[in-house]
């Protein structure tokens, strides 16, 4: 379950509690069961980083949102534009289902400040985030 909703930071407790079982363990193969584990973990730990970084970004946008709803000078969009630049980057691949939903938001606020209000509420486009289908989520 923690899989299928992206919760990288229970998985990261279960793997933490199968390497303590393990170490424990008299397997013969324990060696590749501890580095099946380490390798586990560090994928995770790279998608919560994922994660962190457009949530980051989110509460930065947030930040200018409180402050003004639309930036209406130049320079003030330039500096948006160069802070915030990675969101525009067309080959982003988003790995993490938790990142790809704040980098959405991210990308809203981000439009919205632009004043490109026509890209605030668009659609996620198929094979945008290549991700395999999550058990929750309903065939269409």
């Amino acid at each position: 379950m923690a899989k299928d909703l992206g919760d990288h930071l229970a998985l990261l407790e279960i793997n933490k509690e199968e390497s303590k079982i393990a170490s424990e363990g008299k397997e013969k193969n324990y060696r590749q069961v501890i580095e099946e584990l380490i390798a586990e973990k560090e994928e995770e730990v790279a998608l919560m980083m994922e994660e962190y970084k457009y949530l980051d970004s989110c509460y930065r946008l947030l930040g200018e949102l409180t402050q003004r709803f639309q930036f209406n000078n130049d320079a003030d969009k330039n500096r948006l534009i160069e802070k915030f630049a990675f969101l525009q980057d067309p080959d982003a691949k988003v790995k993490s289902m938790q990142a790809e939903r704040r980098y959405y938001q991210d990308l809203a606020m981000y439009n919205q400040l632009l004043g490109q209000t026509d890209k605030v509420f668009w659609t996620r486009k198929p094979g945008l985030f290549p991700r395999p289908r999550h058990s929750f989520q309903r065939k269409r």
